[in-house]
């Protein structure tokens, strides 16, 4: 009697531990972005570069995403984008950061 106790403490043991650590199913995120936006560039090209291409040219080129319907998230973008890249702090739109850095760029190498 103690062995057949036993052997089904055994049966179950190895049965239960079969399903130990299998993750539980986890319900599908989402995968589709529930934003409306398109990707805008700015890109401009230093004074000397002529007919080289990009790869032996100074640019500037930035792209970012733009939110349809969304002005204050447009605006916190732009924020983000100028406080992270912007050296001088006057400097409010990403085109103006663009011709700043372009403009420093054509100062320096003379």
């Amino acid at each position: 009697m103690k062995l057949s106790h036993l052997l089904l403490f055994a049966f179950l043991a190895a049965f239960t531990s079969c399903n130990w650590g299998v993750p539980k199913k986890q319900p599908p995120g989402i995968t589709k972005d529930t934003l409306n936006y398109t990707y805008e560039t700015i890109k401009q090209r230093a004074a000397d570069c002529g007919n080289k291409s990009d790869s032996s040219c100074t640019v500037a080129q930035i792209k970012y995403p733009v939110f349809r319907n969304a002005k204050l998230l447009n605006d916190s973008v732009i924020k983000k984008l100028t406080n992270l890249f912007g050296v001088n702090k006057t400097d409010t739109s990403l085109q103006l950061m663009t011709a700043d850095f372009l403009k420093t760029y054509s100062d320096f190498k003379k």
